[in-house]
């Protein structure tokens, strides 16, 4: 039993009444719930046939262990995760084996896809995303702000367009040992990963292709929060912008670097990796 105080009223010196609660005594089973395009949100979302309709509906219902499986369409959603995991029970949002989800901008401007904040151990794997849109302050496809330990996974962002900016795929404001890993990012306004002080992350066997200005960037502002960079192919940016190096960092010795590989159009005397 837990028993929770508020602070005393200093205008009235009235004390606070408490308030008395109960935790579990044992963690809650692992739920799996599914998302299909032919789905309702009023149904349990227990088994397929019972399908949810939407993505952010499942955000609004699962707990510490849960999956949600989504199956195969195309969603329309911004989807804003409250729930969080952990070490032991993450929470996952993956597209159901074998089939093709698509998450989509569409017409309506839209910039983001998930938006997890103050979360931590939330899994988003195999899901691709396109006509996601830039907007200046507005955010980008993935938006990491606070928490930790999240995992990116087997995902696509196609930012090809015909008009008009993309956003970013990732954008991460000081989240904890994030993992991006198994991604392909195609095009981006600015680049496929951008990071504001974000410790201990991780980038593993991904695809950068083309991005408008660089592949990331990282802004971690003290020397010992590191960026694991294993496995991954950095190809160049648009013609227009190949002077700019491949990764932008605010101190060298974040980097760590091992088994990478580089496209690029210019020749080694005019191409930078890493600029600082």
């Amino acid at each position: 039993e837990v028993t929770a105080r508020a602070k005393q009223d200093a205008a009235t010196n009235a004390l606070p009444e408490s308030l008395n609660f109960n935790t579990a005594a044992e963690r809650p089973v692992p739920r799996t719930f599914h998302v299909a395009v032919a789905g309702d949100d009023a149904r349990s979302g227990l088994s397929i046939a019972e399908a949810w309709r939407s993505i952010a509906h499942a955000a609004a219902e699962v707990r510490a262990g849960d999956t949600v499986l989504i199956h195969g369409g195309t969603y329309e959603e911004y989807v804003l995760v409250r729930a969080t995991g952990d070490r032991q029970a993450p929470i996952t949002f993956r597209a159901a084996p074998g089939e093709t989800v698509w998450m989509e901008g569409s017409d309506r401007f839209r910039t983001t896809a998930f938006h997890l904040v103050a979360t931590h151990h939330i899994h988003i794997d195999g899901i691709r995303f396109r006509h996601f849109r830039y907007a200046p302050h507005s955010g980008d496809v993935i938006n990491v702000f606070g928490g930790s330990d999240h995992v990116i996974r087997r995902c696509f962002h196609d930012g090809r367009e015909t008009s008009g900016y993309v956003g970013n795929f990732v954008r991460g404001n000081w989240t904890h040992r994030l993992s991006v890993e198994n991604c392909v990012m195609i095009n981006g306004m600015g680049e496929g990963i951008i990071l504001y002080n974000c410790p201990d992350v991780s980038v593993r066997n991904c695809v950068f292709y083309n991005n408008f200005i660089r592949a990331m960037s990282v802004w971690n502002f003290e020397p010992d929060a590191t960026v694991a960079l294993s496995h991954n192919l950095f190809c160049d940016t648009i013609p227009e912008k190949t002077g700019n190096a491949f990764i932008r960092l605010n101190h060298l010795e974040n980097l760590r670097s091992d088994h990478n590989a580089y496209f690029a159009r210019k020749g080694p005397a005019e191409r930078r990796l890493v600029e600082t």
